[in-house]
């Protein structure tokens, strides 16, 4: 299942990332250095996850994102959170119940340059999870 985000056909890329989020289901731990409200429009799609948990290190127009998130929780019912830490992330992922995505770009920026998305084990998944945790029960609420 991987997918090459190519930027000659932008929407196509697009509509591909789409499709993978639509069929994500359970507890969604996403791992994205840098957020902003369109992060949103892709977790929308998970109209199956149970709760979302963001970690991140830069929130742009934090206004807007605020305003958002809010917005998000009240619309689609699904517990959301998001975390801020510093200097700890690097790699963009979302792990689910089917596993682990590996973004090679930040879920805001899909389709604007040269990237992929691909999938790991489940196994690895619990792993990278468990990293995941370490970080989020240290990072302060945003």
């Amino acid at each position: 299942m991987p997918v090459f985000i190519d930027p000659e056909k932008a929407l196509s890329s697009i509509r591909k990332v789409e499709d993978i989020f639509l069929v994500l289901e359970g507890d969604l731990l996403v791992c994205d250095t840098y957020v902003d409200s369109k992060t949103f429009d892709y977790l929308a799609l998970a109209q199956k996850a149970t709760s979302i948990k963001i970690l991140t290190e830069n929130v742009q127009n934090e206004t807007r994102f605020r305003r958002d998130l809010t917005a998000f929780a009240k619309e689609y019912k699904i517990p959301i959170e998001v975390r801020k830490t510093a200097g700890k992330l690097h790699d963009r992922y979302v792990i689910s119940l089917s596993g682990l995505l590996l973004f090679g770009s930040n879920i805001k920026d899909i389709g604007k340059k040269q990237s992929f998305v691909v999938q790991l084990s489940s196994d690895f998944a619990k792993q990278i999870a468990f990293a995941f945790n370490q970080v989020w029960n240290a990072a302060p609420k945003f």
